[in-house]
């Protein structure tokens, strides 16, 4: 699975969390069952949170791989230049 895929995966999981944290929430909340409402609470924002990382992981990847392609096209070119040399 590619990192992208996964990221994705892991948003969408996060994303789910919070809707479910929300629904516990509110139903807590117009049944006076604080605590449906304190899980409710906790569960949205650890959705959160995970598709927060996701999305972070994504970006690192994203850019650890476009590092790694300017590293990669800059030491070609240095190899072709001492070859040029001999």
């Amino acid at each position: 699975m590619s990192i992208q895929t996964e990221t994705t995966k892991k948003k969408i999981e996060g994303k789910a969390q919070q809707l479910k944290g929300a629904v516990k929430e509110k139903v807590g909340d117009a049944t006076g069952n604080r605590k449906l409402e304190a899980k409710g609470k906790i569960e949205k924002a650890a959705g959160k949170a995970k598709a927060e990382v996701a999305d972070a992981a994504g970006k690192v990847a994203s850019k650890t791989k476009q590092v790694a392609g300017k590293v990669e096209r800059a030491v070609e070119k240095k190899i072709d230049a001492m070859r040029d040399k001999h």
